[in-house]
């Protein structure tokens, strides 16, 4: 039984903090919105797919407009239909208070983000492909490295903080060790999480010992 789901080998979610997007008065208070990425892998770094979640401080305004290109748009917070176009969408009826919380999927992936991502594994201390690992018995090692993008946006380099995630199933699995990581037990499984900060270049590992290796979604 082949137990490496083929969708995704780790998630990856970058998360930055932005000022306004959105087009208000000039006289009206600003609209500030933050935003969090959330991309799929494959085995060895490529993203396969992305969402971002888009929270909005709405100080007082009613109506929001985000000139973003999107496949997709959904409205976390309330009822409210967003109106989409050629030109981006727009959110017209909000009650201008608290935080409005929105999700949507771009059109293209061809956005250069601010790291570039490089998965490798071995088997043993072996180079292995990640394709041949499920069922694998002995100490599997993920490696993981991070490498700034010099030629993206000043903004998205200055601004974006990376997480590097992945859930590991510890009914199939008989240990993992992660230097430098967050480990969180969940039931069954136990979440592994990595962080850098603007313009860091880091090398995260992961090692998990096995008899029939398995790695969750």
């Amino acid at each position: 039984m082949r137990n490496w789901k083929r969708n995704t080998a780790l998630a990856m979610a970058a998360v930055m903090t932005a000022s306004s997007i959105f087009s208000v008065s000039a006289a009206a208070p600003e609209v500030v919105t933050d935003e969090a990425l959330y991309g799929n892998l494959d085995y060895y770094g490529t993203m396969k797919s992305m969402n971002i979640v888009k929270g909005v401080s709405l100080n007082g305004q009613t109506q929001i407009s985000d000139y973003g290109d999107y496949s997709e748009v959904k409205n976390m917070t309330s009822d409210i239909a967003p109106q989409i176009s050629t030109t981006g969408v727009t959110f017209d009826g909000l009650d201008g208070k608290g935080r409005f919380y929105y999700q949507v999927t771009p059109k293209s992936l061809e956005e250069k983000l601010p790291w570039t991502v490089d998965i490798s594994y071995k088997l043993n201390g072996v180079p292995a492909q990640a394709e041949n690992l499920a069922g694998a018995s002995g100490m599997v090692e993920i490696d993981i490295h991070i490498t700034p993008v010099q030629d993206t946006a000043d903004y998205l380099k200055n601004n974006m903080l990376l997480t590097v995630a992945t859930t590991i199933d510890m009914t199939k699995n008989l240990s993992v060790e992660a230097p430098g990581a967050q480990i969180q037990a969940l039931g069954g499984t136990e979440a592994v999480m990595f962080a850098a900060l603007p313009g860091e270049e880091k090398d995260f590992v992961i090692r998990i010992g096995s008899d029939q290796f398995s790695l969750d979604a």
